[in-house]
């Protein structure tokens, strides 16, 4: 286990923004045509691969898990994993460091602690389709880098975050267990995510532009 290389994130360098701490990348500009395969490694980040279309083997901890359509992966810093993803899988691989989801909000720490136990997913059509259109805009935002990006961009991870913990209404997971949320941590976190989104909304409204609805 000592001898476990461990990964550092690499961002781009046009992006010194977020500080090394975030990344959003199409997988289908990773694979570039070529089949992905990485050898047993560790992160010191969290990293989510969320899978629309794509076959492959993950090995997470030393348990196997099979590559499909509408998959998704969450790994906590320090977790081994090992990956082979077939050309012509489509998705997102997002990163980001323990530092950057709000880490001085309890309600968000929990909400990021809940999600970060769904290490493998499998979710229906509607489900994920649900997830992937928040990864896609935060993509967009990623490259775009227009004002106040960063803000939009961690607000939409929060919603991300939010229901990939909904295990009762957004998932099927193979995996035997399951978490329940409590609802005053529900409370607190939406309460939250309604002034971050009212503040954003009123500054974008001055730009005349929408991004997302409160959470109701």
């Amino acid at each position: 286990m000592k001898n476990i290389p461990v990964r550092q994130m690499q961002t781009p360098l046009s992006d010194s923004n977020f500080g090394g701490s975030f990344s959003i990348r199409n997988i289908g500009d990773l694979l570039a045509g070529e089949d992905m395969v990485q050898a047993l490694h560790r992160h010191d980040y969290f990293y989510i691969l969320a899978i629309k279309e794509g076959t492959g083997h993950h090995v997470i901890d030393f348990t196997p898990f099979e590559i499909h359509d509408h998959t998704v992966f969450f790994m906590r810093p320090g977790q081994v994993h090992q990956l082979t993803l077939k050309t012509g899988s489509q998705g997102f691989v997002m990163q980001f460091k323990s530092d950057f989801f709000y880490p001085n909000d309890k309600a968000s720490g929990q909400i990021l602690q809940l999600a970060s136990t769904k290490k493998f997913c499998q979710l229906d059509s509607e489900s994920f389709k649900k997830l992937f259109e928040l990864l896609s805009y935060i993509f967009q935002e990623y490259t775009d880098k227009k004002e106040g990006y960063q803000e939009v961009i961690k607000a939409n991870l929060g919603i991300f975050l939010l229901n990939l913990s909904d295990t009762e209404k957004m998932i099927k997971e193979r995996q035997p267990a399951s978490i329940h949320i409590p609802n005053n941590v529900l409370k607190s976190f939406h309460f939250c995510w309604k002034l971050i989104s009212s503040a954003i909304n009123k500054y974008l409204s001055m730009q005349k532009c929408f991004i997302f609805q409160p959470i109701s």
